[in-house]
């Protein structure tokens, strides 16, 4: 019984930690001076409630490569070690621990081989046991919080963890508290100003202001066009302009700061765009993160328009300072001009926001000044729009099957799933000119759940016709399908439902579709192999860095691209960087299938190099599901004959 009696110092600890950490809480954070004081109580708190002999907070630079002190406690032999820096490249190991782990717990640095690189500063500060907690801000980790014994080994015990644990998420609550402060000091700074940019002041300022911001709203900004239209039609002023402007960046700001710091970038980002406009227009917030300005002020000079837009670009050439940290963006910016006196605001607002679409299109970053083409390409792009829903629900989309072989014997392993519009009137249109649409809408989600549905429907019949012959069907990711959080949910639906081996039914991703979100990328492929289903990378060779794809993700085979395959055989660099890649794949115990195969020289080239499947034009064209279905009924046939 001995061992379960209470032990009265443990508790008089426990009751100790939980006020301080009750206070430390309650504290505001307002001011940089009221941001320093907490940092300062959190690590006396931790030294003298955990009884260490060092206690620091640390701080990630941008990249996560290096950490500086930003708060000490420590007896007097040790002096502080605020503003010191300490390089991942020196322990690798460590910050990996501090960026993926929830605590780093080491009981003996002399026999801890993690902190290797750290030797001569552990030993300077003659540290002989570390407790460290990652400080996480929304899932952006902003640094640690550090305690040391220096007096020996230590085993750490659960309610000291748990200590830090918190200690470490009132650090982040102090952190969020101060950036929102921050982000409400400018925005009051910034009221008097932009309410005189409006023309709209005391109280109908403050009903009309955006209240994140602070800057003008949309229906500020509409005044300020119809006022400055009625002087057009007056002909007693100039045409007047509209800029459009999109942030490309704030999705990965939020995945990495929070809703918090997504909110404080928007502060800091229309601080910044109305100290570039200054005083040359009207500037208001739209929507989310589109913004608004209205140019009417000497927009007849030559040359003004496009230096307001430049200046708004470069002015994004220096990161805003959200959390204290560098946060670089992005703008797409549309612009536009009435065509004459009696056009519409609404239409010449509309016009901005077709050509900042355009320009976000075409991969964010620059400025597009709207053109007539533009309507016509929207208007276009939505009646495709409107034919691919009907398309999808009178079944016009259907799949067709090019067969995979293998290259010694020439046999039938598989196929890849292609997907085409048989429209009622236009007749066959290939995916290049409707899947881009699509993806541009919410399309692409219904194509790719009946492109599935449909794979495991034919997997599901061929396996009833000739039940000997197993085959796979890959079917071809876009970016958007990859990043769907339903993505899973919707494969295994129709694994289910057909009764499917989950290995008969292969996924192919290109290269860019992986890394426009890395992280979220391998969680998804990861938790698709988990279900037995193979991941392919298409068209390898291509990407950016696709030796560092293998690396990075762990996937079944890839496709070597079809300009490769193209000039075996007639290029010397070709034939290189096939063998170079089959190679690799080979020693990672990769599938390779190789497209794009049309004569046998290059098919029998193919199979010198190595194993490998083939897929082109010399074995078949993308097939209709009879004639597929036909094709591996004559190679079934075929094997039975053969044995």
């Amino acid at each position: 019984m001995d061992n379960l009696s209470p032990d009265p110092m443990l508790e008089q600890r426990i009751r100790q930690q939980i006020g301080s950490l009750r206070d430390l809480a309650a504290r505001p954070v307002r001011t940089q001076a009221e941001f320093d004081a907490i940092l300062g109580e959190i690590v006396t708190s931790a030294a003298s409630l955990l009884n260490v002999g060092r206690a620091s907070l640390w701080m990630f630079d941008d990249q996560q490569q290096s950490l500086r002190c930003v708060a000490f406690h420590g007896s007097a032999d040790y002096p502080s070690a605020v503003g010191q820096q300490l390089p991942a490249t020196k322990a690798p190991t460590y910050f990996a621990a501090l960026r993926d782990d929830r605590l780093f717990v080491s009981n003996d640095t002399s026999r801890d081989f993690r902190l290797q690189g750290l030797e001569a500063h552990i030993a300077a500060s003659n540290i002989r046991a570390m407790l460290d907690a990652p400080i996480v801000n929304g899932n952006h980790r902003w640094g640690a919080i550090c305690v040391s014994d220096v007096e020996g080994a230590r085993p750490w015990r659960s309610e000291e963890e748990g200590f830090l644990t918190s200690l470490a998420d009132i650090c982040a609550m102090a952190v969020a508290a101060f950036a929102r402060a921050e982000a409400e000091n400018r925005l009051s700074d910034m009221q008097a100003r932009l309410s005189a940019m409006s023309g709209v002041t005391g109280l109908e300022a403050s009903v009309d202001a955006d209240r994140l911001t602070g800057l003008p709203g949309r229906s500020a900004l509409y005044k300020g066009i119809n006022g400055a239209a009625d002087a057009f039609r007056a002909l007693s002023g100039p045409p007047y302009a509209l800029v459009v402007i999109d942030c490309d960046d704030l999705g990965k700001v939020n995945e990495s700061l929070g809703k918090a710091g997504g909110d404080a970038t928007l502060v800091a980002l229309a601080a910044r765009l109305a100290e570039t406009v200054a005083e040359r227009g009207l500037l208001a917030r739209l929507r989310s993160d589109e913004f608004g300005l209205l140019l009417s002020t000497g927009i007849d000079r030559p040359g003004m328009l496009e230096r307001v837009v430049e200046d708004l670009d470069n002015a994004m050439r220096l990161p805003l300072q959200v959390m204290g940290r560098a946060v670089s963006l992005t703008l797409s910016i549309g612009v536009a001009q009435p065509h004459s006196a009696e056009e519409a605001t609404e239409e010449v607002l509309r016009n901005a926001a077709t050509a900042m679409r355009k320009a976000k299109a075409m991969g964010g970053g620059r400025s597009m000044r709207y053109l007539p083409k533009m309507r016509a390409d929207a208007v276009q792009r939505l009646e495709i729009e409107t034919e691919l829903l009907t398309a999808l629900e009178t079944d016009q989309l259907r799949l067709s099957y090019q067969p995979i072989m293998s290259a010694n014997p020439h046999t039938l392993m598989g196929f890849e799933a292609l997907i085409r519009w048989h429209h009622p009137v236009k007749g066959l249109i290939p995916p290049d000119e409707f899947i881009p649409h699509a993806e541009q809408s919410h399309l692409i989600f219904a194509i790719g759940d009946k492109t599935i549905g449909q794979a495991c429907a034919q997997l599901a019949e061929w396996r009833r016709l000739a039940p000997n012959y197993p085959v796979t069907i890959s079917v071809n990711l876009s970016a958007r399908q990859l990043l769907d959080q339903n993505l899973v949910e919707m494969v295994d639906r129709h694994i289910q439902r057909h009764d499917v081996a989950p290995g008969s039914l292969k996924l192919e991703l290109t290269e860019t579709s992986i890394i426009a979100n890395p992280a979220y990328a391998a969680a998804q492929i990861s938790a698709l192999r988990k279900r037995g289903i193979p991941v392919v990378i298409d068209d390898f060779g291509t990407g950016y860095s696709s030796f560092n794809h293998l690396a990075d993700y762990e996937v079944d085979g890839l496709k070597i691209d079809k300009k490769f395959i193209y000039d075996l055989g007639k290029s010397r660099l070709s034939g290189a960087i096939v063998k170079a890649l089959m190679s690799l794949a080979h020693s990672l115990e990769l599938d390779v299938v190789a497209e794009g195969v049309e004569t046998d020289e290059v098919a029998a080239e193919l199979g010198r190099e190595g194993k490998a499947a083939l897929q082109g034009w010399l074995f078949a064209p993308a097939l209709p599901a009879e004639q597929a279905t036909q094709y591996l009924l004559s190679e079934a046939r075929g094997m039975r004959g053969t044995a």
